[in-house]
């Protein structure tokens, strides 16, 4: 058996989902092999402060009680989490000692997705997963950049207009009389950059079209309006450091499903329409995606016509989100997702070395 990994574990969050992030943390303690790893944790609180424990190799129902209790609980010898500063992380550049070989974030909300303390590790040089890189997360909270991104990679997507709450207040007309004759209606809005009340209204004629864009500028700087049409979509996972290739799609019509947890329809790579898959390694390399993504495709149930809708971080949370149902279903279980993507972080570094100075 080599040396253990040691695995800086990034969770909780100042999010309206606090008690969902720990059960991912959680849930991340039980599927990895804690004979491969140590765990350092890294937690985030409501208030936003950090709170850290060594280093050490534990048994995952041991990790549990540490995560869960904050402190030590009563009558153990566990470690408690302290106060702790997660900057510090980049300080042991200097001093040459890193505390950690790779870091995981599972900060679930778009507020702390995992983009801005991607900076940490970058600055202290140490390999991190956190969705899709610190490139590739930033489309994800500029719609409109996404967008133009595709626009550029030449992928197919619906016809789009955007505009600012200036420009909007300045020349309404020339706006709704551009979204008329180019989307036309039904149209869906969507609201840019307002993070956790990022808001989606789907309108059918002017007067709707008025109120919809009146309220999404409460909520947020501009606006991206796009021609809507009923389509089934499609998530495709996309997971790789250097070359995307992607991994497992799953059905995400709520429509066809229940429960989307439990009775998730995923499909192989294999299985996976050629067309789509390619469609999806494109949106992820357009995006200069790292890690693992998740890229809508909507199908149009009129003719079949394929677009691209977006592309997003994929943080493998807990059993709240897709990622343990979808890899099981198609045997490619959390454990070895984790394995992999850590595995991926480890390598990405030295590749990007290996590249530097090459014109």
């Amino acid at each position: 058996m080599g040396e253990k990994v040691r695995v800086g574990l990034v969770y909780g969050g100042r999010s309206a989902v606090q008690d969902q992030a720990l059960q991912a943390a959680i849930t991340f303690i039980r599927a990895i092999h804690v004979d491969r790893y140590e765990l350092k944790p890294y937690y985030m609180n409501e208030e936003g402060q950090w709170f850290t424990a060594p280093c050490l190799s534990l048994p995952a129902e041991e990790w549990e009680l540490v995560l869960q209790a904050g402190s030590n609980p009563a009558g153990s010898n566990l470690p408690s989490l302290a106060g702790h500063n997660w900057c510090e992380l980049a300080a042991y550049k200097q001093e040459g000692c890193k505390p950690v070989d790779v870091v995981l974030s599972l900060l679930p909300s778009a507020g702390d997705y995992g983009h801005p303390h991607q900076g940490v590790p970058e600055l202290a040089d140490v390999p991190y997963v956190s969705g899709a890189g610190w490139i590739g997360a930033l489309p994800a909270e500029d719609r409109i950049g996404m967008k133009q991104l595709f626009e550029q990679a030449g992928l197919p997507q619906p016809i789009f207009r955007h505009f600012n709450r200036t420009q909007w207040m300045k020349d309404p007309g020339f706006f709704v009389m551009e979204i008329e004759v180019s989307v036309g209606y039904p149209c869906m809005l969507t609201s840019v950059g307002a993070g956790e009340q990022e808001r989606e209204i789907i309108v059918h004629n002017r007067g709707l079209l008025l109120a919809a864009i009146n309220y999404l500028l409460r909520l947020a700087g501009s606006v991206v309006v796009e021609e809507y049409v009923e389509a089934q979509s499609i998530s495709v996972d996309v997971m790789g450091c250097g070359e995307p290739n992607s991994y497992f799609a799953v059905d995400m019509d709520p429509g066809r499903s229940g429960n989307p947890i439990t009775e998730v329809a995923a499909v192989s790579a294999k299985e996976v329409g050629q067309t789509i898959r390619n469609l999806a390694v494109q949106a992820a390399r357009a995006v200069g995606g790292l890690g693992l993504l998740r890229v809508q495709i909507d199908v149009s149930e009129r003719d079949g016509t394929l677009v691209v809708r977006n592309v997003q971080p994929a943080v493998p949370l807990g059993p709240v989100t897709w990622h343990p149902a979808l890899g099981e279903a198609v045997g490619f279980s959390y454990g070895k997702l984790v394995d992999t993507l850590i595995a991926a972080a480890r390598e990405h570094p030295a590749a990007e070395q290996d590249n530097d100075g090459v014109a």
